[in-house]
């Protein structure tokens, strides 16, 4: 799985910062008050029915994820950046910034968040520590892949389509499909470049022949797959109406379609699939109503593997 140091929507001095904000962070001061949000989990654990609740409460009260409300921390940290692996701290434990999802009422001190929001939040913290801790076996399952593939291929090529009409040919659009399945099954996910992978990425073929589709192959440069601006270039060497795209034009249509949050899911796996969860939830974290046309069913099958794998 890519780290986030690898990510080349960030600069060094954007990582740079962000590391010294997210160190200096003192839990004992920026951590929610458990009694503060007791009243918001109550209602998780009695009216949430989905399979994660339990691991979710789980992590919770075992302090494996902490969320984390400062407003004065708050806003040097990112909006992109709603969950983080806490540094130094020995097991792999996840802080969840909920501070732009909550309200303290100035009186009582008590915090008001909405108990969905909350949930999706702490899920996120809960999916990013067993990425951690157990990526195999998560990244195992050929169900999961398979539709995360689906769901990132559509993301992709939704945003191509709107500047660059790619649909007008579905050759190339089942080829622009199966090489960005590709590019997150290789670079994002990090599996070997097997047949196995590029049958996976062969399932986001709909209407062309996928012996034809998988041509393509021989196409891409080497190194294409290095990280997502080797894979842009690969792409504009084969399709030259895409001699215009850039990763900043893909970003900025990104956080129109999606929200803030979505900034790095393109390169980040676990934002990647905290955004999808997000959007299945109903969690008012990032806009459900652009995730529905991506997400299909597959947003479910997500949600149904990773409570399978967790």
């Amino acid at each position: 799985m890519k780290k986030l140091s690898e990510i080349k929507a960030l600069d060094a001095k954007s990582l740079g910062q962000i590391a010294k904000i997210i160190g200096g962070i003192d839990l004992n001061v920026s951590r929610a008050d458990p009694d503060k949000i007791a009243d918001c989990i109550k209602t998780i654990a009695k009216k949430e029915t989905r399979p994660l609740k339990s691991r979710v409460i789980m992590d919770y009260e075992d302090r494996i994820t902490i969320p984390m409300l400062d407003v004065m921390v708050a806003d040097q940290v990112p909006p992109y950046l709603p969950f983080w692996v806490m540094p130094n701290s020995g097991n792999a434990r996840t802080v969840v910034n909920i501070t732009r999802y909550a309200r303290v009422d100035k009186k009582t001190k008590e915090i008001n968040v909405y108990p969905k929001t909350l949930f999706g939040l702490l899920m996120a913290g809960s999916i990013m520590t067993q990425l951690q801790q157990n990526e195999a076996a998560i990244m195992g399952s050929t169900k999961l892949l398979t539709s995360l593939a689906q769901i990132y291929s559509r993301i992709f090529t939704k945003i191509l389509d709107k500047n660059f009409a790619i649909s007008s040919n579905e050759v190339y659009l089942d080829q622009i499909r199966y090489l960005t399945a590709k590019f997150l099954l290789l670079s994002v996910i990090g599996r070997p470049d097997t047949p196995n992978t590029s049958e996976i990425a062969a399932k986001t073929i709909m209407n062309s022949s996928k012996s034809l589709v998988m041509q393509v192959d021989a196409q891409m440069p080497p190194g294409a797959y290095t990280d997502i601006l080797t894979f842009i270039e690969g792409l504009k060497s084969i399709y030259k109406r895409l001699n215009r795209l850039t990763y900043r034009m893909i970003l900025g249509d990104l956080v129109k379609l999606y929200s803030a949050t979505s900034f790095l899911m393109l390169e980040y796996l676990p934002y990647f699939i905290a955004n999808i969860m997000y959007s299945t939830l109903n969690a008012g974290v990032n806009n459900e109503y652009s995730f529905e046309a991506v997400n299909g069913k597959d947003g479910i099958a997500i949600y149904q593997e990773l409570a399978r794998l967790m």
